[in-house]
């Protein structure tokens, strides 16, 4: 219960230097947990705003004090930069920031072993970090599986092989294959943030055939094309030709 509470010093969210995005980017920060990276993707994928203005509220906020930029080497080559979140109330009080000199020389390990466990601060840079895209990515390592990321559906997203031969199976005729696939990718590009983002696509897809073929009403026609042929756009008048016809059919064949 205790992780879905953040608690933010009143001095930070008041304070009138920052404007209203830049403290609502702070107490969005502040609420990841300890030792958290978050990539500058990730923030603009959390919001509304674009990557020019992310960068925007994080000059300002690394200007009064709240974050502080420190560039470390890979081991594979390039570098990133940890935006770290400090606590710019020390330096109000006359007080000093003990991370102040963090980042520039590597600390030795007998000397961070001998400082043992500490309670941090509110706001200080132990508890949460995230890293900016740079020149080179963090590289998983090899002993550890990662989930699958999601992003958000590509701009030529098209059915393959497996996907059109699952809709002639389980979908066929139900439903306009055409217009199904222009609303899916209409309406996914336009969802923010990352309740636009999905790890299956492909998965999604099928759901949403699935969902529009249950929805729609029976109708006669031969099989249609996935996504791909000519559409089928029965009207009112042709479906009473046709039962008027049929119904013609069967008085002759009594009839006789």
């Amino acid at each position: 219960m205790a992780d879905n509470f953040t608690i933010i010093s009143n001095d930070h969210l008041r304070d009138e230097r920052l404007s209203w995005a830049a403290r609502g980017l702070l107490a969005w920060l502040c609420s990841h947990a300890e030792g958290y990276d978050i990539t500058e993707a990730a923030i603009v994928a959390a919001g509304p705003m674009k990557r020019d203005g992310i960068r925007t509220l994080l000059r300002e906020l690394e200007g009064l004090g709240y974050l502080r930029r420190d560039r470390r080497s890979m081991i594979e080559g390039g570098s990133t930069v940890d935006y770290v979140l400090t606590d710019p109330t020390l330096a109000r009080v006359g007080e000093s920031d003990p991370r102040a000199d963090q980042g520039k020389q590597p600390p030795a390990k007998d000397e961070s072993a001998a400082q043992g466990p500490s309670s941090p601060r509110v706001g200080e840079s132990d508890p949460r970090s995230f890293t900016e895209d740079q020149e080179k990515t963090k590289k998983t390592s090899s002993s550890k599986t990662t989930a699958p990321k999601a992003t958000r559906i590509p701009e030529d997203f098209r059915p393959d092989d497996s996907m059109r031969a699952w809709y002639r199976e389980n979908i066929g005729a139900s439903i306009n294959g055409v217009v199904e696939h222009e609303k899916f990718c209409d309406y996914w590009k336009a969802v923010p943030g990352v309740r636009g983002q999905k790890v299956d696509w492909p998965a999604t897809w099928r759901n949403w055939m699935r969902t529009a073929s249950e929805r729609a009403p029976r109708r006669p026609g031969a099989d249609l094309a996935p996504v791909s042929g000519a559409p089928y756009r029965p009207s009112t008048t042709d479906t009473k030709v046709a039962q008027t016809l049929e119904l013609g059919r069967r008085l002759m064949e009594e009839s006789q």
